[in-house]
């Protein structure tokens, strides 16, 4: 795969983890940006598509609250496709925002910078991103979420632009499941479904998810990850 495929895998990444971010981040809960309360998240996904080779990504992320209805997040990844392999360093923020609306919504400002491994060992800025996100409870068992984020890739010299609608349901105490809706500039919206397992209630959690083929080279995902709270 060549440096531009790389790179350009590297903007699809941020956008898919940043659709990854909002099964973590509960809008208009604050209870995970208490300073202390931390989860450390473990993935793996694979992608492929018409016009590449595959390609396995594997993660590690690290979010804790720090107080002042703040959350953050450093996650390191690693991209490998066709013998070649890329690593990006990530660290993201969440601030839940006062909600002067109905009971029930929230409303939260995303952010983040993404780093890359160059091709002389050190560590250069690929890009970063902000974003609004908004959650409504409508049941105990039902809510929904929107958001909007504007990315920069400092590689690419570009800017791009994602929405992402999710409906998420509870299916009893341990089993959520989540549809999620969201394109990136100038592509078709793609559908996504997640299914998550509270195996261990409060201390450790599986997610499974799947996406349907999106944009002109048909991608499609498919992936796993393990959570711990503590």
């Amino acid at each position: 795969m060549s440096p531009n495929h790389l790179a350009l895998a590297a903007l699809c990444c941020s956008l898919a983890c940043s659709s990854a971010r909002a099964e973590r981040f509960r809008v208009g809960d604050d209870s995970d940006t208490e300073a202390g309360d931390c989860q450390l998240d473990l993935s793996i996904e694979q992608r492929r598509s018409t016009a590449e080779p595959a390609l396995r990504e594997s993660a590690l992320a690290l979010d804790c609250g720090i107080g002042w209805q703040t959350e953050l997040s450093v996650s390191l990844t690693r991209q490998r496709s066709a013998g070649s392999s890329e690593r990006s360093l990530g660290i993201e923020g969440r601030t839940v925002l006062p909600n002067s609306g109905p009971a029930g919504l929230g409303w939260a400002l995303v952010y983040g910078v993404d780093g890359q491994r160059g091709s002389l060992g050190g560590w250069q800025r690929s890009g970063q991103f902000i974003g609004l996100e908004s959650g409504l409870q409508l049941a105990p068992w039902l809510r929904v979420e929107l958001k909007v984020e504007s990315v920069r890739d400092h590689r690419e010299r570009r800017h791009a632009s994602r929405w992402t609608f999710g409906v998420e349901q509870a299916l009893g105490d341990a089993v959520e499941l989540r549809a999620e809706w969201g394109a990136q500039s100038g592509q078709r919206p793609a559908p996504s479904l997640s299914v998550r397992w509270a195996a261990w209630p409060d201390v450790a959690a599986l997610t499974l998810n799947w996406s349907a083929p999106a944009g002109p080279a048909r991608e499609r995902r498919a992936g796993a990850g393990l959570s711990f709270e503590f």
